[in-house]
């Protein structure tokens, strides 16, 4: 029985609803590239609700959809002069990295209901399946389908297809990665179908027209999705097509740097910065330590007693375990309790299986890159992956004798070495290299994702913040999430000082919320507030040094110490450690006598808390000169926690407001 067409066929344009509950990510996300001005093969979908209300569609029930593009197109459906080609795709609600069945070059009616049957079939797939338990995703929702009209990256030599990250997706540097191949299909890219493509950086030397349209377009889709992106694209004829975008998959320390960015772009606000590096700290990742506590020991795991190196890293991260050559294997090693480290060195479709059956703790291929469904899926799942030829040591460093690594049987031939199934080994996929582990454990879990080397569980440290950051009213709450987040979007790279500070911001969040709750206020006039306070150039922050001139001239110098601390020195010099005049010496030395004085009756610091120091600081020689060390004859540090900063810096404001009307 035929459905009510306009509830089945819906056109992907400017007027389609933005609902991904109902026409699926992928076909929301392609009306927002059309309504963005981006080439876009015209498409229509058919709803989640449609298909699932219904067990049997027919050809007829497509006919609508299948009208508007042939008029879109100016081709015909099932023509042999003149012939719409069709492909039908998936479109969850959320993303199943390259898990989804996908049909191309469909040119008759017989061919196509069996097609679109197939995807909707795929939705419960065993890889699919696996995949949406291992990140809590429903099973009942199912699956939107696209039929698009063909564009054919294998038309001729002025065609091609490619994929694209507008960041790396490794590091999380402000860079085009990716890959595409001349006379090709985008289903070649993706899987391993024997075609190698390039690097992206070569676009411009074959297509220079279309590679300054690409850069054009990840500005464009950055900001009209507000998150990295990975996009696939076709050229037709020396046209760009976009085949598809979605928020990319990329490493946890990659997604930290690329929110950063983001951020310094004004692409996303803080409240999205925030929320996006939170994401990042909760997916554990491991990396290769050389001992216990990350001390080096280069004498066993240098790059010097490695047995092999691998071209590409696809999926960062390390991993430790038996080696296995074929899945079976690996199987047997997991049901021991030993999951294995795979390598596969043939084309082979089990790879996507192997890396959702949880028998695997590190993947090693070839043929491959970063923009494959199954490099994709690995970093979704957080397994190191490397990729492409593997070398033996006295090939890495070879100029011209570079034999891969092969195998017979069960032994791997790398190089003059054998190395014989179910040997531990080790890898380390951000440097490539592989060993054969010879010492204590080397994998711990990456302190700069998890902070692990700060040595505290991060509920604990939640607790604390908010014992420290709860003394704060609301006012100098929001002052200090504003500039907190200044602080953050500072920092371009994934360390501890920028996780902390987002524990730090996300705490003080949650107060603002909870004391603005209290103050009566709704949630939009928080964030309204939130988002005025510390405007750059009209207001100073009221917990800071005010009068920085003055501060310089008495020899006054705020600082962060520890995790919670906060310091000043008091130190007669100026700049390059030059002395000051001997009564600026004598104005300083007041100061810091009043200061010590009023401090102390104001009963924030006892005075086995003030130090008096001879002060050796490493001071940069003007002009770019050199540097060198200065003593300094006097200094007084005090050393405070976090909570007592606001009437400290209050009480040194006044003193310095004070010392400046006299002098």
């Amino acid at each position: 029985m035929a459905i009510n067409m306009t509830k089945l066929c819906v056109s992907i344009d400017r007027s389609m609803a933005l609902q991904p509950e109902r026409y699926g990510n992928k076909a929301v996300n392609l009306a927002r590239m059309i309504k963005a001005g981006l080439p876009v093969p015209p498409a229509f979908v058919l709803s989640t609700e449609s298909l699932m209300g219904c067990q049997k569609i027919t050809l007829s029930d497509l006919l609508p959809g299948i009208k508007e593009l042939e008029e879109k197109t100016g081709k015909e459906f099932g023509s042999t002069t003149n012939p719409l080609f069709l492909s039908v795709r998936s479109s969850p609600p959320f993303s199943l990295p390259g898990l989804l069945q996908t049909e191309l070059n469909i040119s008759n009616e017989e061919q196509l209901v069996p097609a679109l049957q197939r995807v909707r079939e795929s939705w419960n797939n065993e890889a699919a399946r696996i995949y949406r338990t291992l990140h809590s995703l429903p099973d009942s929702v199912g699956t939107a389908v696209i039929i698009q009209s063909m564009v054919f990256g294998d038309l001729n030599e002025r065609s091609g297809a490619g994929v694209l990250f507008t960041c790396d997706p490794i590091t999380g540097e402000d860079k085009i990665s990716g890959r595409f191949s001349i006379k090709a299909q985008g289903k070649s890219i993706v899987s391993r179908s024997g075609v190698e493509p390039k690097e992206i950086y070569c676009l411009k030397d074959s297509f220079p027209q279309v590679s300054k349209q690409i850069i054009e377009i990840k500005d464009t889709l950055e900001r009209e999705f507000k998150n990295a992106q990975e996009i696939e694209f076709v050229i037709e004829d020396s046209k760009l097509w976009v085949l598809q975008t979605r928020d990319a998959m990329l490493y946890p320390p990659a997604q930290v740097r690329a929110s950063m960015i983001l951020a310094q772009k004004n692409i996303i606000n803080s409240f999205q910065l925030l929320d996006r590096l939170g994401q990042s700290t909760k997916r554990k990742t491991y990396r290769f330590s050389t001992a216990p506590y990350n001390i080096p020991r280069y004498d066993d795991y240098s790059s010097d007693r490695a047995f092999g190196m691998g071209k590409i890293c696809a999926s960062p991260g390390a991993a430790q375990g038996p080696i296995a050559f074929s899945l079976e294997t690996a199987r047997e090693f997991a049901r021991a309790g030993n999951p294995a480290i795979l390598m596969v060195l043939q084309r082979t479709e089990e790879l996507q299986p192997a890396l959702l059956s949880g028998t695997i703790v590190g993947l090693v291929t070839r043929y491959g890159h970063e923009a494959l469904h199954e490099a994709v899926l690995a970093r979704a799942l957080g397994i190191p992956m490397l990729d492409g030829d593997i070398l033996g040591k006295d090939e890495m460093n070879s100029i011209s004798h570079k034999i891969p690594a092969y195998l017979i049987g069960k032994t791997l031939v790398i190089g003059c070495k054998q190395i014989t199934e179910g040997t531990e080994i080790v890898m380390d996929a951000d440097s490539r290299y592989l060993w054969v582990k010879e010492s204590t454990p080397p994998i711990k879990e990456n302190e700069v994702v998890n902070i692990g080397d700060l040595q505290f569980d991060y509920s604990e440290e939640e607790k604390t913040a908010r014992m420290f950051f709860g003394a704060y009213d609301y006012k100098a709450l929001t002052f200090l999430h504003a500039k907190m987040i200044e602080d953050i979007v500072r920092q371009y790279e994934a360390t501890q000082r920028a996780l902390r500070l987002n524990l730090d911001a996300h705490v003080i969040h949650q107060l603002i919320i909870e004391k603005g709750g209290e103050l009566g206020k709704s949630a939009q006039e928080i964030e309204k507030d939130i988002l005025k306070a510390y405007p750059r150039g009209q207001e100073k922050f009221p917990y800071e040094v005010q009068d920085r001139k003055m501060a310089e001239k008495l020899g006054i110098v705020e600082t962060d110490v520890k995790d919670y601390g906060f310091g000043i020195y008091f130190l007669p010099y100026s700049t390059y450690g030059t002395s000051l005049p001997d009564d600026e010496v004598r104005t300083a030395i007041e100061a810091h006598r009043i200061f010590v004085e009023k401090l102390y009756q104001s009963g924030l610091i006892d005075l086995s808390k003030i130090k008096i120091i001879n002060f050796k600081a490493y001071d940069p020689m003007p002009h770019g000169h050199g540097s060198m060390y200065t003593m300094y004859d006097l200094g007084i540090y005090f050393d405070l926690g976090f909570s007592s900063r606001l009437k400290m810096i209050e009480l040194l404001n006044k003193l310095i407001e004070e010392i400046a009307k006299n002098i």
